[in-house]
């Protein structure tokens, strides 16, 4: 007796009920005089069905933006340096737990969830 017959699927089609996942486009032209320049890219989160969403992880969100550094120039991999928007700030933490639903449900306009989910609301 031959159990190929019975094999369960291994892979199947999500039809939509995927996760919406963080999708990222091509770093543009360096913006600016070295070394202060800045590189964009665009960084959006889409779901199974490719249309934008609000649910992907604000954790595992890839950069938007890079510094342009002038070191050597025979290395092209050596003039990016990953930048954040803000210096670190100590002082804005998230004060309850969850703080990325309201991040999702575009609560961070209120006084309320930019206090108490200031570093969330801040990173958005």
């Amino acid at each position: 007796m031959t159990c190929s017959a019975h094999k369960p699927e291994t892979e199947r089609a999500c039809r939509g009920s995927c996760l919406p996942s963080w999708y990222v486009g091509e770093w543009g032209a360096c913006e600016g005089n070295c070394p202060s320049g800045m590189q964009k890219r665009e960084v959006r989160c889409l779901d199974a069905n490719g249309h934008e969403s609000n649910y992907c992880n604000t954790e595992e969100m890839p950069i938007l933006k890079r510094a342009c550094t002038c070191t050597r120039k025979e290395d092209p991999r050596d003039r990016y340096q990953p930048i954040h928007d803000e210096p670190n700030d100590r002082s804005c933490v998230d004060k309850i737990r969850n703080c990325y639903l309201a991040v999702q449900a575009r609560l961070c306009k209120y006084a309320y969830y930019k206090t108490h989910c200031c570093d969330s609301c801040r990173n958005k």
